[in-house]
């Protein structure tokens, strides 16, 4: 566990979080030790793709905001935001910092935001944080298909749902009727 009450705790956690990252990247093959220590990166970059997608989300959020109210009142728009590499995560042990690229951050942090903003839809949403992790498990030289931004894929199949249970309704409908009383024949 690490104490992030000091700057210099929290810088030397950054750098042992990349440094993790680093060696799983470079330890090749399937020898026991190597693979441990990817799939526990992986778990890490797995959690931190969905924090990452949070932050985007209410960040972008935000700055739509801002950005249109400067936009209507004609100031200089706020700039972009931006993930940090870095990101905090809650284990058994205690709060550890995990790493992803700062390049893969930033592509998840814009499908967080672009899905928020409803630039893009949910499916979509899904689809590029997947292959965006999945090109992070390539790096990480694991061939298997870890899902990511679970809480998403609750959310599509709870709208799936829905809709399949309105149109089960629409279905179930007298087609002739208006949805008034039906007409009575005497």
């Amino acid at each position: 566990m690490f104490s992030f009450s000091k700057g210099a705790a929290l810088k030397k956690a950054f750098a042992e979080a990349k440094k993790l990252y680093d060696t799983a990247i470079a330890s090749p093959g399937q020898a026991k030790n190597a693979r441990a220590l990817r799939m526990r990166v992986m778990v890490r970059c797995r959690a931190h793709i969905d924090l990452v997608f949070i932050e985007g989300a209410k960040k972008y959020e935000t700055y739509d905001t801002l950005r249109s109210q400067a936009i209507a009142r004609g100031t200089e728009e706020p700039e972009p935001p931006t993930p940090a590499p870095y990101q905090t995560l809650k284990s058994q042990a205690g709060d550890i910092i995990s790493y992803i690229p700062e390049h893969f951050a930033m592509e998840i942090f814009t499908t967080g935001g672009l899905f928020q903003t409803s630039k893009i839809s949910i499916t979509e949403a899904i689809k590029r944080t997947q292959d965006l992790a999945d090109k992070i498990w390539l790096e990480l030289d694991l061939s298997e298909d870890f899902e990511v931004v679970r809480f998403l894929r609750d959310q599509a199949a709870e709208q799936s749902e829905k809709t399949a249970t309105n149109d089960g309704e629409s279905l179930q409908a007298d087609p002739s009727s208006n949805g008034n009383e039906p007409d009575k024949a005497h």
